[in-house]
């Protein structure tokens, strides 16, 4: 019965790696051991991140392959899009809010293109040394800059029933439905409702965010927060006012010490829950009558809503 009430607050994992690296053999023992769905991505360049979102609304999951396969492989084998920085970090926070892990999965080099060249339906570039040594540095670079928890499972070193210990002792809870970032943030924003709405957009509690490089409202507002060194991992969280119990999320968040409404609506509806807030402009308003000068604008303003 306890393990039962444990496995109900697992939010799921997604296992990350190179082809060859093992991830198949993991992802058995994952689903034999938790009896979770698994929403597996065949083409890693070119996945349903759309239809991956809803699913990890309904946790617990196991993603094999996420947001960073998509940015690994396109990099490397330069093939199909690549998300943009704001697209990772606003993943990313789902998945740290949700409380989610990240198995990377590898092993030496010589092991994986043996285990590549007995596989059929491979892209041929994993079959040679190059290719698939530039696809296992892609991964620790962009791992390096995770806020969400990982560990490194290689089956030649580190037995299944170690990394499922490993993962049953580290997975918890999703924070507050409709947040993204740190469960126990010490800074809250709160915008207002979705912008930027698109058939190609990335459809996020926070903002939609297109696969592309133009100044749109997520991606203004991520740039603003990187220059203040504000991320998932330094506690931050960021959530939206409309159709929400903003004095209920307030308190399960811990009732942050340092709230900031982006925008007026979202001002309005803090002050209507009595919940005390600094004010920004709305990034929105900014990318449209300060498009030149929007991002040194709401870096300031941020810096100036948190001091």
């Amino acid at each position: 019965m306890e393990d039962e009430k444990r496995r109900a607050l697992m939010a799921g994992v997604v296992v990350e790696g190179a082809d060859g690296s093992g991830k198949t053999t993991l992802i058995r023992a994952i689903r034999d051991k938790f009896h979770w769905p698994v929403v597996h991505v065949v083409q890693p360049n070119n996945p349903d991140i759309l239809q991956m979102i809803k699913l990890a609304e309904c946790a617990p999951v196991v993603f094999d392959r996420f947001h960073l396969s998509p940015v690994v492989y396109g990099a490397a084998l330069r093939e199909g899009p690549e998300l943009t920085l704001y697209d990772l970090w606003a993943l990313d926070g789902l998945l740290m809010n949700k409380g989610f892990v990240v198995v990377y999965c590898e092993t030496d080099l010589g092991t994986m293109l043996f285990n590549n060249s007995k596989e059929e339906q491979l892209w041929e570039a994993v079959r040679k040394p190059e290719p698939l040594k530039e696809i296992v540095d892609q991964y620790l670079a962009i791992l390096e800059q995770t806020s969400t928890f990982w560990c490194v499972y290689d089956y030649k070193t580190i037995s299944l029933g170690r990394s499922l210990a490993t993962l049953e002792s580290f997975t918890r809870p999703e924070g507050p439905k409709g947040v993204l970032g740190h469960q126990q943030p010490d800074i809250w924003f709160v915008g207002d409702a979705r912008a930027d709405k698109g058939t190609r957009g990335l459809t996020l509690p926070f903002y939609d965010v297109g696969i592309s490089d133009k100044l749109i409202s997520g991606t203004l507002l991520h740039k603003a927060l990187i220059s203040n060194d504000l991320t998932w991992g330094s506690g931050v969280a960021l959530s939206n006012s409309a159709g929400e119990d903003l004095r209920a999320v307030y308190s399960q968040l811990g009732e942050p010490a340092i709230v900031v409404a982006l925008g007026r609506m979202a001002a309005g509806r803090l002050a209507d829950a009595k919940i005390p807030a600094g004010y920004v402009s709305h990034p929105q308003w900014l990318r449209r009558f300060q498009h030149k000068n929007a991002v040194k604008i709401m870096t300031k303003e941020i810096r100036r809503a948190v001091e």
